[in-house]
């Protein structure tokens, strides 16, 4: 019988940590992020600006709900060749039981992605370093990732 109530115990208690894991509110945007626009398309969604009309940045979601874009930035130390955009991409849900912000780093110059990765996982950051030449982010969901920066 003490078996059957450790059983029950150790799944309550995974329960309840589980739910305190999905505690991380959806980040605010902030003034950055104002000039884009979250459009449904085809395939998903993407994000759209008027300042940058050769850009479209595809927009995935890790569960179901809309993106939103939290933050944008055309980086100053590539010439303003490359820039970084975060977006809310998935709140605790049928695949992930945190909430979760994406990074996209994008070619300004032929409007590509140049990489994606986890920016921020139930609030905790990933790590992204930045090199002359290229970044690197060691993504929970898909391990250490190098991007080559134009």
């Amino acid at each position: 019988m003490k078996s059957k109530y450790a059983v029950i115990a150790v799944a309550a208690a995974l329960s309840t940590a589980t739910s305190a894991m999905a505690q991380c509110p959806v980040p605010t945007p902030s003034a950055s992020a104002s000039g884009w626009r979250v459009e449904a398309g085809d395939n998903g969604y993407v994000a759209e600006s008027a300042r940058y009309p050769d850009v479209t940045v595809r927009l995935d979601m890790h569960s179901p709900g809309r993106p939103e874009i939290l933050f944008w930035r055309a980086l100053p130390q590539y010439g303003g060749r490359v820039g970084v955009m975060r977006f809310f991409a998935g709140e605790p849900g049928t695949s992930y039981l945190v909430t979760l912000v994406d990074q996209v780093v994008v070619d300004l110059t032929t409007g590509r992605e140049i990489g994606r990765g986890t920016y921020t996982e139930d609030c905790n950051p990933v790590e992204w370093t930045w090199h002359k030449n290229r970044v690197e982010v060691d993504d929970p969901g898909f391990g250490r990732q190098v991007f080559e920066l134009p």
